[in-house]
């Protein structure tokens, strides 16, 4: 198993110096899965497949701005299009990110903010190893209004 990883040039992990998965701010109006998807091709160039796109993990901070909102993190798994991640292109989004790379699973577990124990550990190497039920969408119409919403239901 392989992880697609960035260093940042700017940013909260910029500082640190750390590997971390590709992130971003969801747009306006935009799906989760296609907000993971957009993210993902423009920080490293790497597209991905919408079918495979599972949530495999979330979190719920209070109050994590200065304006005292909210903040939800969710952890999008996607699979590159092509055969191997060998297969997917590299091309980083120089404005933000330093360095991407495929990184093996064993080597994420060697840094420490992905340890057992830690947050990241939970929300990212957990959900993998511990094959925990993931979260995958469904979009369903609504029946009173114009439109559809994406659930997102557990897979046991």
């Amino acid at each position: 198993c392989e992880l697609l990883m960035v260093k940042e040039r700017s940013g909260p992990a910029a500082k640190l110096g750390i590997w971390k998965l590709p992130t971003g701010i969801i747009e306006r109006g935009e799906d989760l899965v296609d907000a993971a998807r957009r993210e993902v091709l423009e920080e490293t160039g790497v597209r991905t497949r919408a079918e495979d796109a599972s949530v495999i993990s979330f979190r719920h901070a209070h109050p994590r701005s200065a304006d005292g909102v909210s903040d939800l993190f969710f952890v999008v798994s996607l699979r590159a299009e092509g055969s191997t991640s060998a297969d997917a292109q590299l091309s980083i989004q120089e404005s933000e990110i330093l360095e991407a790379k495929w990184m093996p699973l064993a080597d994420v577990l060697e840094i420490d903010y992905y340890k057992q124990g830690s947050v990241l550990y939970e929300m990212v190497v957990g959900a993998i190893v511990e094959e925990r039920a993931k979260f995958e969408p469904k979009r369903i119409k609504h029946g009173s209004r114009p439109g559809s919403s994406l659930v997102y239901r557990s897979r046991m």
